[in-house]
């Protein structure tokens, strides 16, 4: 995820405030000692941290739980260890929910994530061919966001907090001999113009593959017939 995306879940969970550090050359230096007095005792003035089981920090990971429980008794905060979840016997991670994002099984990555499998990025100028088929979509900039397989999919959206229902494609164009990958979505019912705006669209259900078609009017009755079934399943 984006850092973008992952403030904007935090806020919608009920965060109200997040301190964001750089991470950089000079910060990975800085030891645990160092990080645990300057930056969160100090700075941020902690009473209570919580990690993982696993949490490391500081230069070469030095700083553990062990370290943070010792030194709580010393300085006067709380530390919480959060013990991992698991899903079907395995501990929840970030590697695995990113494996079955990008092999396609959105149900048990929404299982472990808690909330329905999403992508966010930045609306850019596409080639316009929806728009000549009498579906414009707008293409989504991704920032590098971990994404389902290619294919055709029923999809909720959200322009800020506008909610919007639509279908996403992600991946070539064969009948039109392009091979660039793109992600790109027609809502319904929507025709404002929305380039550089942030969009964040929420896999619903999986309609169909990529496949070519033998020219531009068989394309735009598949899309009609992906417009259908998403509005049924959207419904």
């Amino acid at each position: 995820m984006s850092l973008e995306h992952r403030l904007r879940v935090l806020a919608s969970l009920g965060v109200r405030e997040a301190f964001v550090l750089r991470f950089n050359r000079r910060f990975s230096k800085m030891t645990h000692e160092q990080f645990l007095k300057d930056t969160l005792l100090d700075r941020l003035g902690a009473r209570f941290i919580s990690v993982g089981d696993d949490f490391r920090f500081g230069h070469r990971g030095l700083g553990d739980r062990k370290y943070l429980e010792s030194e709580s008794r010393k300085s006067g905060f709380e530390v919480s260890v959060a013990h991992p979840f698991l899903f079907k016997k395995k501990p929840i991670s970030s590697t695995r929910i990113r494996q079955m994002i990008e092999r396609g099984d959105l149900a048990d990555a929404k299982s472990m994530l808690g909330r329905t499998v999403s992508v966010y990025g930045t609306v850019v100028r596409g080639r316009g061919r929806g728009k000549k088929l009498g579906f414009p979509t707008a293409n989504l900039n991704p920032h590098h966001e971990a994404l389902p397989p290619a294919g055709v999919y029923a999809a909720r959206g959200f322009l800020g907090s506008k909610p919007l229902k639509g279908v996403i494609h992600i991946g070539e164009r064969p009948t039109f001999k392009d091979k660039q990958r793109s992600l790109e979505v027609h809502f319904f019912n929507f025709h404002r113009n929305i380039y550089g705006k942030d969009l964040e669209l929420l896999f619903i259900a999986r309609l169909r593959s990529i496949r070519g078609f033998s020219g531009p009017e068989h394309l735009a009755e598949a899309i009609r017939d992906d417009v259908a079934k998403a509005k049924k399943i959207l419904a």
